[in-house]
């Protein structure tokens, strides 16, 4: 997939985009998404998306909410679904107050050169989020005879699939019905950095991940999932938040056990996912009670993890 910051030269060819933030790129995003492809195929036209960085909250509100997919894990899952190319378009302040026919007229029919558009129900753009999709509708044709496929809501319970509703399920942990509005187990991709070697002297050798801070996680605690390294799939058990026999340690710290992984983590970027809460973090009368505590957690991840590849 091919990714550009700011509107491409030199792009011949009729151009289709699906236009959002598409953070967490869930399944409410995954049927816009399939819609862009199929009318792309049927009209012969490229299939992109048009996204945004930061996140628009971070200007309009001065705070992003806490993001379930970062600008290039967004990247990844983009491509995965099968889009040809991403146009990542800086939101400043000066794009915040374009008035939407301007946006409308600069961006999407000049610079974009668009043909046709899919967006969410919801969708807003423009100073005081004036343009939505009814506007699209309504005034691309007569812009640039720009086309409009508005798609509507995934709903799951009676209620909108959205990363809002996914990112307070995940900071609840409830990580089951997180899985299932996003269509996949929520994970994340993060570099390896140096750690204090404590699981290593426990017999456990942990990757300390570099998590941004921006990064939405679920709540404290032992998890069972999996990490992906060098494109192969292992056990992983997941420790995120302080060590409560550690004072001082960061609230926010996420360590991985890779189960079978002998080499060396450190610098790599990994992808690593949750499939389940073991339990809470807690204060052992010991660090060999905590180590006996860790193999029970070591045999737990691998009993969801070998049930999860029989799914």
């Amino acid at each position: 997939m091919k990714v550009w910051r700011g509107w491409p030269e030199g792009e011949d060819g009729l151009r289709y985009a699906a236009i959002g933030t598409f953070d967490g790129v869930h399944r409410g995003h995954q049927a816009i998404l399939q819609q862009l492809l199929r009318g792309a195929r049927e009209a012969g036209a490229k299939a992109w998306v048009v996204t945004f960085e930061p996140h628009p909250q971070a200007i309009l509100r001065g705070a992003s909410p806490p993001l379930l997919t970062l600008v290039r894990e967004r990247l990844y899952w983009l491509e995965e679904a099968g889009v040809e190319g991403t146009v990542i378009l800086p939101f400043t302040p000066e794009l915040a107050a374009t008035p939407a026919e301007v946006f409308l007229q600069e961006e999407l029919c000049r610079k974009g050169k668009l043909r046709r558009v899919y967006v969410g129900y919801n969708f807003t753009f423009g100073k005081g989020a004036a343009g939505n999709a009814a506007f699209l509708q309504k005034e691309g044709p007569r812009a640039c005879g720009l086309e409009v496929t508005v798609v509507p809501p995934v709903v799951e319970g009676g209620e909108a699939v959205s990363s809002t509703r996914i990112r307070k399920l995940l900071l609840e942990g409830n990580l089951e019905e997180a899985e299932r509005l996003l269509g996949r187990p929520f994970s994340l991709f993060a570099r390896v950095g140096r750690g204090d070697g404590r699981g290593k002297e426990l017999g456990f050798p942990t990757a300390n991940l570099e998590v941004d801070a921006e990064r939405a996680l679920p709540p404290p605690g032992v998890y069972a999932g999996w990490a992906v390294v060098e494109g192969r799939s292992w056990p992983a058990a997941i420790s995120v938040g302080a060590r409560p026999m550690v004072p001082g340690d960061d609230p926010r710290r996420v360590e991985v056990y890779v189960v079978g992984w002998n080499g060396e983590l450190y610098g790599q970027e990994i992808q690593v996912g949750f499939f389940a809460r073991l339990r809470d973090q807690e204060a052992f009368p010991s660090w060999e009670v905590l180590k006996e505590a860790m193999v029970e957690d070591v045999n737990q991840v691998l009993r969801v993890y070998q049930s999860r590849l029989l799914q």
